[in-house]
């Protein structure tokens, strides 16, 4: 974690200033961010910073960590399977998921659930060297697994442990936000939400992206597979979580109806 990355991040417990303390003066690779404000000392390891708050997690939140912990190894496994149950290709969406986020050089850009790091190597394809792009995720495993794809390919990617609901960024500061995949693992998915709202800029993008059903959809053999293999997999979009005060609202479906795309806006300021 380079030194004014620090600059980006706040304590998620009061949303305090947090500073390196114990690093090398060069790159912040082990130490502690120590916060300003309630003076509680965040662990650095391996250039992650853990700002995963409340430390004693909720239960969801608990059961959400320990699932991906489990089975983050065979991630690359369950996601082809997935994806070849649902019969689509992984890339193809992938891409028509980043084009959604409208990123250009120089953006900022956040993911959520960043999981192994594929959607963030998509991302800095479009922001470029020039740009910022952040990875948070709840799983220690799954986030390790992003810093060794992401530092083979030699993209500059930042990445935090950290809580949906109580994200570790300062008020707008990403140009888009993306959820790839998690918002059906959130016990408070309106709070997530607003964390979103909350860390974007004013007028920017934030698109949520998860497998689902319309409310309407009567079960097909695909979707009944895909509801035994996927937790929550029958879950709507969350559009009754997200504020009515947002713009340019909109809900896409995909793969037979099986995945869903929600986009919307920051009010401008």
């Amino acid at each position: 974690m380079k030194l004014e990355v620090s600059a980006v991040l706040q304590c998620p417990a009061c949303g305090g200033t947090l500073a390196p303390i114990g690093h090398d003066p060069a790159e912040a690779v082990n130490g502690t961010l120590l916060c300003g404000g309630c003076d509680h000392r965040w662990p650095v390891e391996d250039g992650i910073p853990d700002l995963v708050f409340p430390r004693e997690l909720e239960e969801g939140d608990a059961a959400s960590r320990s699932l991906w912990d489990r089975v983050g190894r065979f991630y690359g496994l369950i996601s082809s399977l997935t994806n070849f149950m649902r019969g689509v290709s992984g890339s193809s969406e992938r891409g028509d998921l980043i084009d959604r986020l409208g990123l250009r050089p120089k953006s900022a850009a956040l993911e959520i659930a960043a999981g192994t790091g594929e959607n963030l190597l998509a991302m800095t394809d479009q922001i470029g060297s020039e740009g910022c792009v952040f990875g948070v995720d709840l799983s220690w495993r799954m986030i390790r697994q992003a810093k060794r794809k992401l530092s083979k390919a030699g993209r500059p990617v930042n990445l935090v442990l950290g809580n949906a609901a109580r994200l570790p960024f300062r008020n707008g500061t990403f140009d888009a936000v993306l959820d790839g995949f998690g918002m059906k693992y959130y016990p408070n998915k309106n709070q997530a939400i607003r964390e979103m709202l909350r860390v974007v800029k004013p007028g920017g993008k934030v698109v949520i992206k998860d497998l689902g059903l319309p409310e309407s959809e009567s079960l097909g053999i695909r979707q009944r597979l895909l509801r035994a293999w996927i937790p929550h997999f029958d879950e709507p979009p969350p559009l009754r979580e997200i504020p009515d005060d947002v713009r340019d609202l909109s809900v896409s479906w995909y793969a037979h109806n099986t995945a869903y795309a929600v986009e919307f806006r920051k009010p401008d300021a």
